[in-house]
């Protein structure tokens, strides 16, 4: 289900996909995010699927540009917030590291947290109602419900959730609607994982236990980088920046943020790229230079890894995209 509500404050686009969708169900229902605080400008909520009562899952899609502050107020339901694009997200209400694309946050129900991200990003939301992985918990685990919480985390690397947020995205913007059967299955298959490796019920995961760095040195070394992407730089050199040795620093940031820092920096300059591109000055051969890649085509094949299309494919998207907005203003003008 996608949804035209760009202009619209978070209350309001609730109430629009309430009546798009023609679902009849509470808003403290339709969405955790509903709580969210914004500066400027507001969060467009892309889609939104399912019913977390009645699929034990619901599926929202968030977009926005250049996120000034957010908070939850208290959300009535478990969250699992992946970031599929943009920009990274940095939490403001603890010294936690935030997220960035192919990463996730777990924000149980009723924790309050404040974000702020550097660009435009795009998410998906997972939201389960506490009831539910409770009386989970306590089928597939023999667990007392009244003891089981999810732990919060932000920053996690795991395939296995990835594979499966994705896979409820995908379920959810087909045109038929999912069949009772399948949304269950997706919700007890992503629920135990989560109460198996994310809960006070077990041992928590590697993930909580492995050497990383702290959020001061992660800040550090990523605000470096950030001022480094035009030229070429070592390992040793950011080692050196945090006094590590590159063996325990390797160890460190693979462990924070689960890639080494040659993926990461290659993932930052080509976001970087996306946002040069978009603002349409500069020639493709002109950002190469200016990211730091060897040359135009070093450029494609980073494009190609990371977004899987081209440099001039991404372009002529973006293009198409702008002309359409300019079409759409003059119809409604008209």
């Amino acid at each position: 289900m996608r949804l035209d509500s760009e202009q619209l404050k978070p209350e309001q686009q609730v109430d629009d996909a309430e009546q798009r969708s023609g679902a009849n169900c509470p808003r403290v229902q339709l969405f955790t995010m509903y709580g969210l605080v914004y500066n400027r400008p507001y969060a467009v909520l892309e889609s939104v699927a399912g019913d977390a009562k009645v699929d034990n899952i619901q599926v929202a899609i968030w977009r926005d540009h250049i996120l000034e502050f957010s908070r939850t107020d208290q959300p009535t339901n478990h969250t699992i917030s992946l970031q599929l694009s943009g920009q990274r997200v940095s939490r403001l209400d603890t010294k936690k590291p935030g997220v960035i694309p192919g990463r996730f946050a777990i924000l149980p129900a009723q924790s309050v947290s404040a974000w702020q991200s550097e660009g435009a990003t795009r998410f998906a939301h997972i939201y389960f109602t506490p009831e539910f992985l409770k009386t989970l918990a306590a089928e597939a685990f023999d667990a007392n419900p009244e003891q089981f919480g999810l732990i919060e985390g932000e920053l996690i690397h795991d395939d296995q959730v990835q594979r499966l947020i994705t896979s409820a995205v995908d379920l959810f913007s087909k045109t038929d609607k999912p069949l009772p059967l399948e949304t269950n299955a997706l919700a007890q298959v992503l629920g135990v994982h989560l109460i198996r490796h994310y809960s006070n019920l077990f041992s928590p995961t590697d993930y909580f236990n492995r050497e990383k760095l702290t959020p001061t040195s992660l800040e550090k070394v990523l605000e470096y980088i950030d001022t480094k992407l035009e030229h070429s730089f070592s390992v040793r050199e950011l080692a050196n920046l945090l006094e590590l040795s590159q063996y325990h620093f390797l160890r460190a940031f693979r462990n924070t943020l689960g890639q080494t820092p040659r993926h990461y920096v290659l993932h930052r300059r080509v976001t970087k790229a996306q946002e040069l591109i978009q603002q349409g000055k500069l020639s493709l051969a002109d950002i190469a230079y200016q990211l730091g890649f060897s040359s135009q085509s070093h450029m494609t094949m980073a494009f190609k890894q990371v977004l899987g299309t081209t440099p001039g494919q991404f372009r002529k998207v973006n293009i198409e995209r702008r002309l359409g907005r300019v079409c759409e203003l003059k119809a409604k003008v008209e």
